[in-house]
């Protein structure tokens, strides 16, 4: 404005000052006042275009500011409607801006009037920046419902498991850290790196090289490489985890067999590998289902963004007073046919979406049992869902079979039973029997962590020449692992030899299991 400005005061002396109020008045005349009040509208333009690109890019520190000037206490609603804002900044950012134009260029030219087009260029630009406005705010409603709707999903179905994953590598990233330090700051170091704040959305610490089984064994190995140890005492994880150093050794030494409340058995190269594999399987079930969950929601994007548009472009006639009857005349006949002859399909489509986002029966890396058929979960997209059988043989499932398929989640359950059956000498009695369980439930609550202690007898019978009998165990976890369910069944066995043999009892090498 510089020039324009010295420009008028060359031209026409004092009387330059009044040229503002001429624009705004729209009664000035002459070259000059119409160059000053093009490049006034300009002007604006450009600083509506900085000042709102500004607070868009600063959004989130406005919001908690103002807040936090109120002394609102956040809660996770609030941080989540606070994030849907800032990601659907775009939309309502360039739908401000145009309606900010538009009453500039109303307020520096002659003023709007709705409905009342004189044919002229300018009514035309200044009537398509409106309509953009208002188009673009109906996309920001959608987007905003969307994304909101993405945030609710994420922070009911997948946010435990996000912090979880999120806390797990924060450890082997703690760990990593402290290990590559000189010993001397090796104590700062581990009071000074703490968790970010997580909402559980997102998977953090991608710059930690979890990404493949051997990556994983290396980060396992370079940490026993820095620290130049061969076992992790529980010491240690005092002095690197300060406050929650119990939370870290139980993680890390789940895998270990024996437990001991004086002395906690330290921890090895092969556990800290074996947490690193099964934590790079996590972030990779987890990343893969939150993939699958954007596409099949990206669709339904689509959809309704057709719909936003409709109504917004409706919206928009509306308001500029434009007949809009006639093509509703012409387009209702049309959509009434459509849905006539695709009923069946958008019927289909719609029970797919409850059935993957409402009823959410499964995710990636989950196992499952299928009428009766034990798959793992590879993808899932709309239509069909991708598994992968126990002999790794692939398996495509149309979505809308499995409505009424019987879905067995693994991975959602809690703490399973699984029954053993074992045939014994026919001379064996039911007192014989309960000695023999309360021995195994000793046994187990002694010797392993891998069962809770709680088991129970579901059959007694005879069975030929012998008597069967069939124990119902409880593990600590489910049979998402199935080498571990199978590991853990040869803890049993083992057990139930040594228990049979200490109280005498005859048996045949044989051994039934069900889950």
């Amino acid at each position: 404005m510089i020039f324009p400005v010295i420009l008028a005061f060359l031209e026409n002396g004092k009387d330059a000052i009044y040229l503002p109020v001429q624009v705004f008045e729209n009664t000035g005349k002459g070259p000059t006042y119409l160059f000053f009040r093009i490049n006034l509208f300009i002007s604006m333009c450009y600083t509506i275009y900085v000042m709102v690109s500004l607070f868009a890019n600063n959004i989130l520190y406005i919001i908690i500011w103002v807040l936090n000037l109120f002394n609102y206490e956040l809660d996770e609603y609030t941080i989540e409607v606070i994030q849907v804002i800032n990601s659907t900044s775009w939309c309502w950012k360039q739908s401000l801006i145009a309606l900010l134009v538009f009453f500039s260029a109303s307020i520096t030219s002659q003023p709007y009037e709705f409905g009342k087009n004189d044919g002229s260029y300018k009514y035309n630009i200044i009537t398509m920046v409106l309509m953009y406005s208002v188009f673009i705010s109906v996309v920001f409603i959608e987007k905003f419902f969307m994304c909101f709707m993405i945030s609710e999903i994420r922070r009911k179905e997948y946010r435990n498991r996000i912090w979880d994953i999120n806390y797990k590598t924060f450890v082997f990233k703690k760990l990593a850290a402290i290990s590559e330090a000189a010993p001397g700051e090796r104590k700062e170091l581990a009071e000074t790196i703490q968790p970010d704040f997580d909402p559980g959305f997102y998977l953090k610490y991608n710059d930690l090289k979890l990404n493949s089984v051997e990556g994983a064994e290396t980060v396992a190995e370079s940490i026993f490489g820095f620290l130049e140890v061969r076992t992790i005492l529980y010491e240690d994880l005092e002095k690197f985890f300060p406050d929650n150093h119990k939370e870290v050794y139980t993680y890390l030494a789940e895998s270990s067999e024996a437990k001991e409340k004086d002395s906690p058995l330290p921890i090895t190269f092969e556990d800290l590998k074996t947490r690193a594999v099964a934590l790079y399987k996590e972030r990779t079930d987890i990343s893969r289902t939150l993939q699958s969950r954007d596409i099949v929601i990206n669709k339904l994007d689509i959809i309704l963004m057709a719909v936003a548009m409709y109504f917004g472009v409706i919206l928009v006639m509306i308001l500029l007073g434009i007949n809009y009857s006639g093509l509703l005349a012409t387009i209702l006949p049309s959509m009434v046919t459509f849905s006539w002859i695709f009923s069946d399909t958008i019927k289909e489509i719609y029970n797919c979406f409850i059935f993957l986002l409402v009823n959410h029966p499964y995710d990636c890396g989950d196992r499952v049992v299928i009428d009766g058929e034990e798959l793992y979960v590879s993808s899932v997209d709309l239509l069909s869902s991708t598994f992968t059988g126990v002999n790794g043989r692939l398996v495509f499932i149309p979505t809308s079979t499995l409505f009424r398929a019987k879905i067995h989640n693994i991975r959602r359950s809690g703490k399973q039973f699984s029954e053993v059956g074992i045939l014994v000498s026919k001379t064996t009695s039911f007192d014989t029997a309960l000695k023999l369980k309360d021995g195994i439930t000793k046994a187990v609550s002694e010797s392993t962590k891998s069962f809770s202690g709680e088991i129970y007898i579901r059959e007694f019978r005879a069975e030929g020449d012998n008597v069967k009998i069939s124990f119902a165990i409880q593990h600590q976890s489910n049979f998402q692992d199935i080498k571990k369910k199978h590991d853990r069944r040869a803890e049993i066995v083992n057990i139930l030899e040594r228990e049979m043999k200490a109280q005498k009892i005859q048996y045949l090498n044989s051994y039934t299991f069900s889950d």
